[in-house]
């Protein structure tokens, strides 16, 4: 691979700065920087913070498609077979592939994201080219706090029913990441998910993305999670809680299609729930994005923006993603009102300080 010039640089700034952390339920005062603790008194500030993003769900191979026209259905844009993206991806070079994957991920790093579950087609082209993407995105970033702090994973779709190929898969990544069942024409996911549980793996399956589909199959595939759930009944949906299985929600690429997530279901029935980005094509890694729409779809009231937050951040800890507001606030909504008026600014990593992007100085 030949080398390539990052798309910013982080500056490290050794000092402490008061604002606003989000702690799972609502903002408090904070200490961010070389100082991380509560803090009592009252103040002003232009800072809010968040743990660091993560991408529940996102395509980032189908990049270079940005830009294009798009069909306005899904079967004709994202489905396996002889959409758009099928055929891209298909016909598209390991480079390629391999430079749309790590544009997409600097993408994510520059809004606030450093983990996620990626989702790579075409078997091991495209499971090779996020892998080789997270390596020069790696080497980029050694000897920096955020090294240590990078959480994305890769979900493999395998091209047939090889067991080479998908010991293969297996190997360079956390599992499988499978198209709808109805899209399965070889009657295959059963086996890849047993398959994948014997080697101790997780299987994330698109459910009820483009029409109704059989939940009780689902289940008896025991996926660690599915996406959409759009055409999802109350019913099927509380079986799916029942059943443990996490659920990802992709709004505003949904939203390309004239689609809506159920979020407001989701929260009524106490599913757990995250939120993704989906195709690279339709939107960019801006979870903070998402959590907005999924805000508004739910009623922009506080309680589901809280619960929306919660659904973007990931699982770890001591590192945050800190933006600025135009204008100081004493006390911050959790509403989509605050969202729409942030501006990312860095990283705040306990114990090291203040990663702030390169030319954005602190005012």
């Amino acid at each position: 691979m030949p080398e390539f010039i990052p798309p910013f640089k982080f500056k490290k700034v050794e000092r402490s700065i008061r604002g606003f952390l989000f702690n799972g339920k609502s903002f408090e005062r904070y200490s961010l920087g070389l100082n991380h603790s509560p803090v009592d008194e009252e103040f002003s500030s232009q800072y809010i913070a968040f743990p660091a993003f993560h991408n529940y769900h996102a395509h980032p191979l189908d990049l270079p498609l940005m830009g294009k026209k798009i069909p306005p259905s899904v079967e004709r844009a994202v489905a396996p077979g002889v959409s758009l993206k099928a055929r891209f991806l298909k016909t598209a070079d390991g480079d390629t592939l391999r430079g749309a994957a790590r544009s997409f991920i600097f993408e994510a790093i520059r809004r606030g994201v450093l983990g996620g579950w990626l989702f790579a087609e075409e078997g091991m082209k495209g499971t090779e080219a996020i892998r080789g993407a997270l390596k020069d995105v790696t080497s980029i970033f050694r000897g920096t706090p955020l090294v240590s702090c990078l959480n994305f994973e890769i979900y493999s779709r395998p091209l047939g029913g090889d067991e080479r190929e998908w010991d293969n898969l297996l190997n360079i990544s956390s599992g499988f990441g499978l198209s709808a069942l109805r899209d399965d024409d070889e009657g295959i996911c059963e086996r890849l998910a047993e398959f994948a549980r014997r080697r101790g793996k997780g299987v994330i399956i698109h459910f009820g993305e483009a029409g109704r589909e059989d939940v009780e199959r689902l289940l008896r595939l025991r996926p660690k999670a599915v996406v959409h759930l759009i055409h999802s009944s109350t019913e099927e949906i509380e079986k799916i809680k029942v059943a443990g299985i996490d659920a990802v929600f992709t709004p505003r690429a949904n939203r390309f299609f004239k689609l809506r997530p159920p979020v407001v279901k989701a929260i009524a029935l106490d599913l757990k729930w995250h939120l993704g980005s989906d195709n690279a094509m339709l939107t960019p890694p801006d979870i903070l994005a998402e959590i907005r729409e999924a805000a508004c779809i739910a009623g922009g009231e506080i309680e589901a923006t809280s619960r929306s937050i919660q659904a973007g951040v990931g699982e770890e800890r001591g590192v945050y993603a800190v933006f600025r507001l135009p204008v100081n606030v004493r006390s911050p909504f959790t509403t989509p009102t605050i969202i729409n008026h942030l501006e990312f600014l860095g990283y705040s990593v306990e114990g090291e300080g203040l990663l702030i992007i390169q030319n954005s100085p602190l005012p």
